[in-house]
């Protein structure tokens, strides 16, 4: 059965970052809430974990599964390349922007999809940031939901519809933000906007801390 855990993500307590954080070492899928949506949540760098991820989504297309980190130095782990377009706007983090580089040769096979892309961001809540440094790696989290369904919005209905699919579902209410994160390639020194989102990608790049 699924544990359904609270959490405060404004003032998130440590024993329960490490038991989230426990759960994730161990290979087992969780949901936690992000800086955008509830998100299905596993290691980065487990192939097994990752695949039962994407059975638990019923994903149907072959697709990267987006990444969070604790700060840059985590995210670049994943990073074959690091571009001078991704080193100007991961300025922005802790934000919901989801930079696109090339992976490093070693990440899982599934979580680059085929692709040889990684997408990562460093995710604007504290919790999640607490969550990667407890694991001390970058974590997979994709919206908790069925695949073509709307994304899950509080930790009960995660447990509800996920059932003992996953080990735990952290309750934080509703989030603030219901949209999903931005998302941008930096494979090229000229940034390319995949999805618009919940960062504001224009009114970034009009600033003067990016010139591109």
């Amino acid at each position: 059965m699924t544990r359904l855990i609270e959490l405060d993500i404004s003032n998130p307590d440590p024993f329960i970052i490490d038991q989230a954080a426990f759960f994730i070492d161990q290979g087992s899928i969780i949901t936690f809430p992000t800086d955008t949506l509830y998100g299905l949540v596993a290691d980065a760098w487990n192939e097994d974990a990752l695949k039962i991820l994407t059975q638990i989504k019923k994903r149907k297309t072959l697709k990267p599964l987006p990444c969070l980190a604790a700060d840059s130095q985590m995210a670049f782990r994943l990073a074959a390349e690091i571009t001078e377009c991704a080193l100007k706007l991961s300025r922005y983090w802790p934000a919901p922007l989801t930079l696109v580089m090339k992976a490093a040769v070693n990440v899982p096979p599934t979580l680059e999809a085929g692709s040889r892309t990684i997408g990562v961001r460093v995710p604007d809540n504290l919790a999640c940031r607490m969550l990667c440094r407890a694991l001390n790696r970058a974590v997979v989290a994709t919206s908790a939901n069925i695949e073509g369904e709307d994304p899950l919005s509080t930790g009960h209905e995660c447990a509800e519809i996920f059932e003992d699919r996953i080990i735990a579902a952290f309750e934080a209410g509703p989030l603030p933000n219901s949209l999903p994160s931005t998302i941008v390639s930096c494979i090229n020194e000229k940034p390319e906007v995949i999805r618009e989102g919940a960062f504001d990608f224009a009114k970034a790049c009009s600033g003067p801390d990016v010139n591109m």
